[in-house]
């Protein structure tokens, strides 16, 4: 069996509602965007230091980060 559909006019309340669901989805895609336009890239490579920053207790605290996050650059250097 077939369905049949009339076209009829929107009432007042299908409109309102169609406009804030097209409003939530533009306000979500904003923010979406805007947040993903808003960040900056991170280099791959930690900051070299220059002499006199840092020193040993800088070089151990590497490692523990490195040991910490299972790199395998952890026992070298």
């Amino acid at each position: 069996m077939t369905t049949f559909y009339r076209r009829r006019a929107a009432a007042w309340q299908e409109t309102v509602t169609s406009m804030i669901a097209a409003a939530g989805v533009g306000a979500l895609t904003f923010y979406v965007i805007r947040g993903l336009l808003a960040r900056d890239a991170v280099p791959a490579a930690p900051p070299r230091l220059e002499h006199g920053q840092g020193g040993r207790d800088a070089r151990e605290g590497a490692r523990k980060r490195l040991r910490r996050s299972g790199h395998q650059e952890a026992g070298t250097g």
